[in-house]
Order: C-alpha cells, then structure tokens, then sequence
C-alpha cells in the first residue's frame, strides 16, 4: 500500500494533460501500426516513421532527414539502413559529394505512404467514434493547436 501523499500523486499524474496527451499518442500510434500491419507492413516500426515523411520525391541526403526529424545523424544511418533491409528506402552515393548518401523512397516504400494515408483515415475514422462525433473532435483539435501554438 502506498502512502496517502504518494496516492495523491498518482491521481494527480493521471489527470495531467501531458500525461494523457503522451497516452493519447500511444494509443493513436499502435492502432495506426496496426492498422498498416494489416496492410503487410508488420516490420515497421514507430521509430521508423517519421524518415518516410523527410524524404522528398527526388532523394534527400541522410544529414538533412537527420535535420528535419530531430534525429542524430548517426541514429537516422540505423533507421535508413533498417528501412533499406526491409526494401522501403533505397541509398546511393551523393552525385555531388561521394562522402554523403542519398535516401530514396522505393516502390515498396512509396506504397508504405499511401496506404498510410488511408490508415490514417480510418484511424480517425475510429477517433471520431470513441470521442463522439466530429464536432468533438473538431473542438479537441483547435484545443491543441492552440496548445501547441502557445508552446512555440
């Protein structure tokens, strides 16, 4: 049993908004991952999406997906390399400067997105139907905009 102060806590930290904003992603994540699991894209992971949406159409060099994901360098050669494996991404030497890299989206890859898109859909689709309706769910999104704006 925990101490009355220490239970007190507990209660308060599961009401904060952080925490049920962190939770609130949690569950939107896994049921979008599971949804483009269904989609046969099992060996994704939520580490690996934000790389798809860094790359542009031509390729993208592996320091600018770092730049533009807030990710390492070093952490986003690991990602790319993995998305490589799993026939997602493509690397081939920079025509510019041999040292760097090139990412590409591969056909594998650019199906990744557009049946993200639809997942996407569907989730919100799911969304709308847990919250209510899509006047609620209109109202929780110009809430956090206005949170994020604040926070900017």
């Amino acid at each position: 049993m925990y101490s009355p102060e220490v239970e007190e806590f507990r209660r308060a930290a599961s009401e904060d908004v952080g925490h049920l904003l962190r939770e609130a992603l949690r569950v939107a994540n896994e049921r979008f991952l599971a949804l483009m699991a269904e989609r046969g894209h099992e060996r994704v992971a939520m580490r690996h999406l934000p790389v798809f949406g860094a790359v542009d159409r031509e390729g993208t060099r592996i320091t600018v997906v770092a730049s533009r994901t807030e990710i390492s360098r070093q952490a986003v050669g690991q990602l790319v390399h993995e998305l490589d494996a799993l026939g997602y991404l493509t690397l081939t030497p920079d025509p510019t400067d041999g040292r760097a890299q090139v990412v590409r989206l591969t056909e594998r890859g650019v199906s990744f997105c557009a049946e993200g898109v639809e997942a996407a859909r569907v989730l919100q689709a799911e969304l709308t139907e847990r919250i209510g309706d899509e006047a609620a769910l209109d109202v929780l999104r110009a809430s956090l905009r206005r949170l994020v704006g604040e926070a900017d």
